[in-house]
């Protein structure tokens, strides 16, 4: 996450500079804790996504009061994750089919990679159209107050159409750990039936599963070698999630084994 706003003899607001450089927190709007920042909800209200630009930033974030948000993962590099997805790359190409065997060998592959650099955070994620803003400040209070996660992150919606959607992103520090994805899960979920019980919408906003940052981190840096978009589901035929919520949900999944 990058650098909060503010920081010096209390707080003061000023404009997000611009997107830049290889470092995936430059350019974002943070909320690191008072008294560095604002107060949150005048933070909130000032930086509601639909008042961001989306030109201007690529998120908007909040980290919890008193969290160590530099300290969610390691090193990223990309060459060591090649020889899990260049063999999906070629068969891709040459429009063979990919078994679930030999996906779910290349997740297991990227996981261990990803272990091996301790880039191991990942996030729980929400699409969302109009019902942004009531979500994300709903979401990131509880993220602030330490009842949700440690952090957080939504792209702005300023200028977005009505069928558009922006993703809201609750992180965890370590996919590994069973018990802190499944409880940031239940958690998020009872924040988003609240703001619904209290906006009176027909329906609570769904949490679409978990995905690890180095899926990320992969599909972002092999974009920029690239010079094209990539995602995991389009290039690599792998799913871009590694957790559903509905096998999340049952407490017995914490004691089951890992991937």
């Amino acid at each position: 996450f990058g650098a909060g706003w503010g920081l010096g003899e209390g707080w003061k607001r000023v404009q997000p500079p611009p997107p830049a450089g290889d470092d995936e927190d430059k350019g974002w709007i943070c909320w690191l804790g008072e008294p560095l920042d604002e107060p949150l909800d005048e933070w909130l209200d000032a930086y509601k996504p639909s008042k961001v630009d989306r030109g201007s930033t690529p998120w908007i974030s909040v980290g919890r009061k008193g969290a160590d948000m530099y300290s969610t993962h390691g090193k990223f590099l990309l060459e060591p994750y090649k020889p899990a997805l260049n063999p999906l790359s070629e068969m891709k190409a040459k429009n063979k089919n990919i078994s679930q065997g030999q996906k779910s060998a290349a997740v297991r592959s990227i996981l261990d990679t990803a272990r091996e650099q301790q880039y191991v955070s990942g996030k729980w994620l929400l699409f969302l159209g109009k019902s942004a803003d009531k979500v994300w400040a709903a979401v990131a209070s509880a993220v602030a107050n330490g009842r949700l996660g440690h952090a957080a992150k939504i792209g702005p919606t300023m200028g977005m159409g009505d069928k558009e959607v922006t993703v809201c992103c609750v992180y965890v520090r370590d996919f590994d750990n069973r018990k802190e994805v499944r409880d940031v899960l239940i958690e998020l979920r009872k924040v988003l039936k609240t703001v619904a019980e209290e906006e009176k919408w027909e329906r609570v906003p769904q949490v679409k599963g978990f995905k690890p940052d180095v899926f990320t981190m992969i599909e972002s840096k092999t974009s920029e070698e690239r010079g094209i978009p990539t995602n995991m589901a389009k290039d690599w035929r792998l799913n871009p999630t590694i957790y559903k919520v509905e096998d999340v949900l049952p407490e017995s999944w914490v004691s089951e084994g890992g991937l």
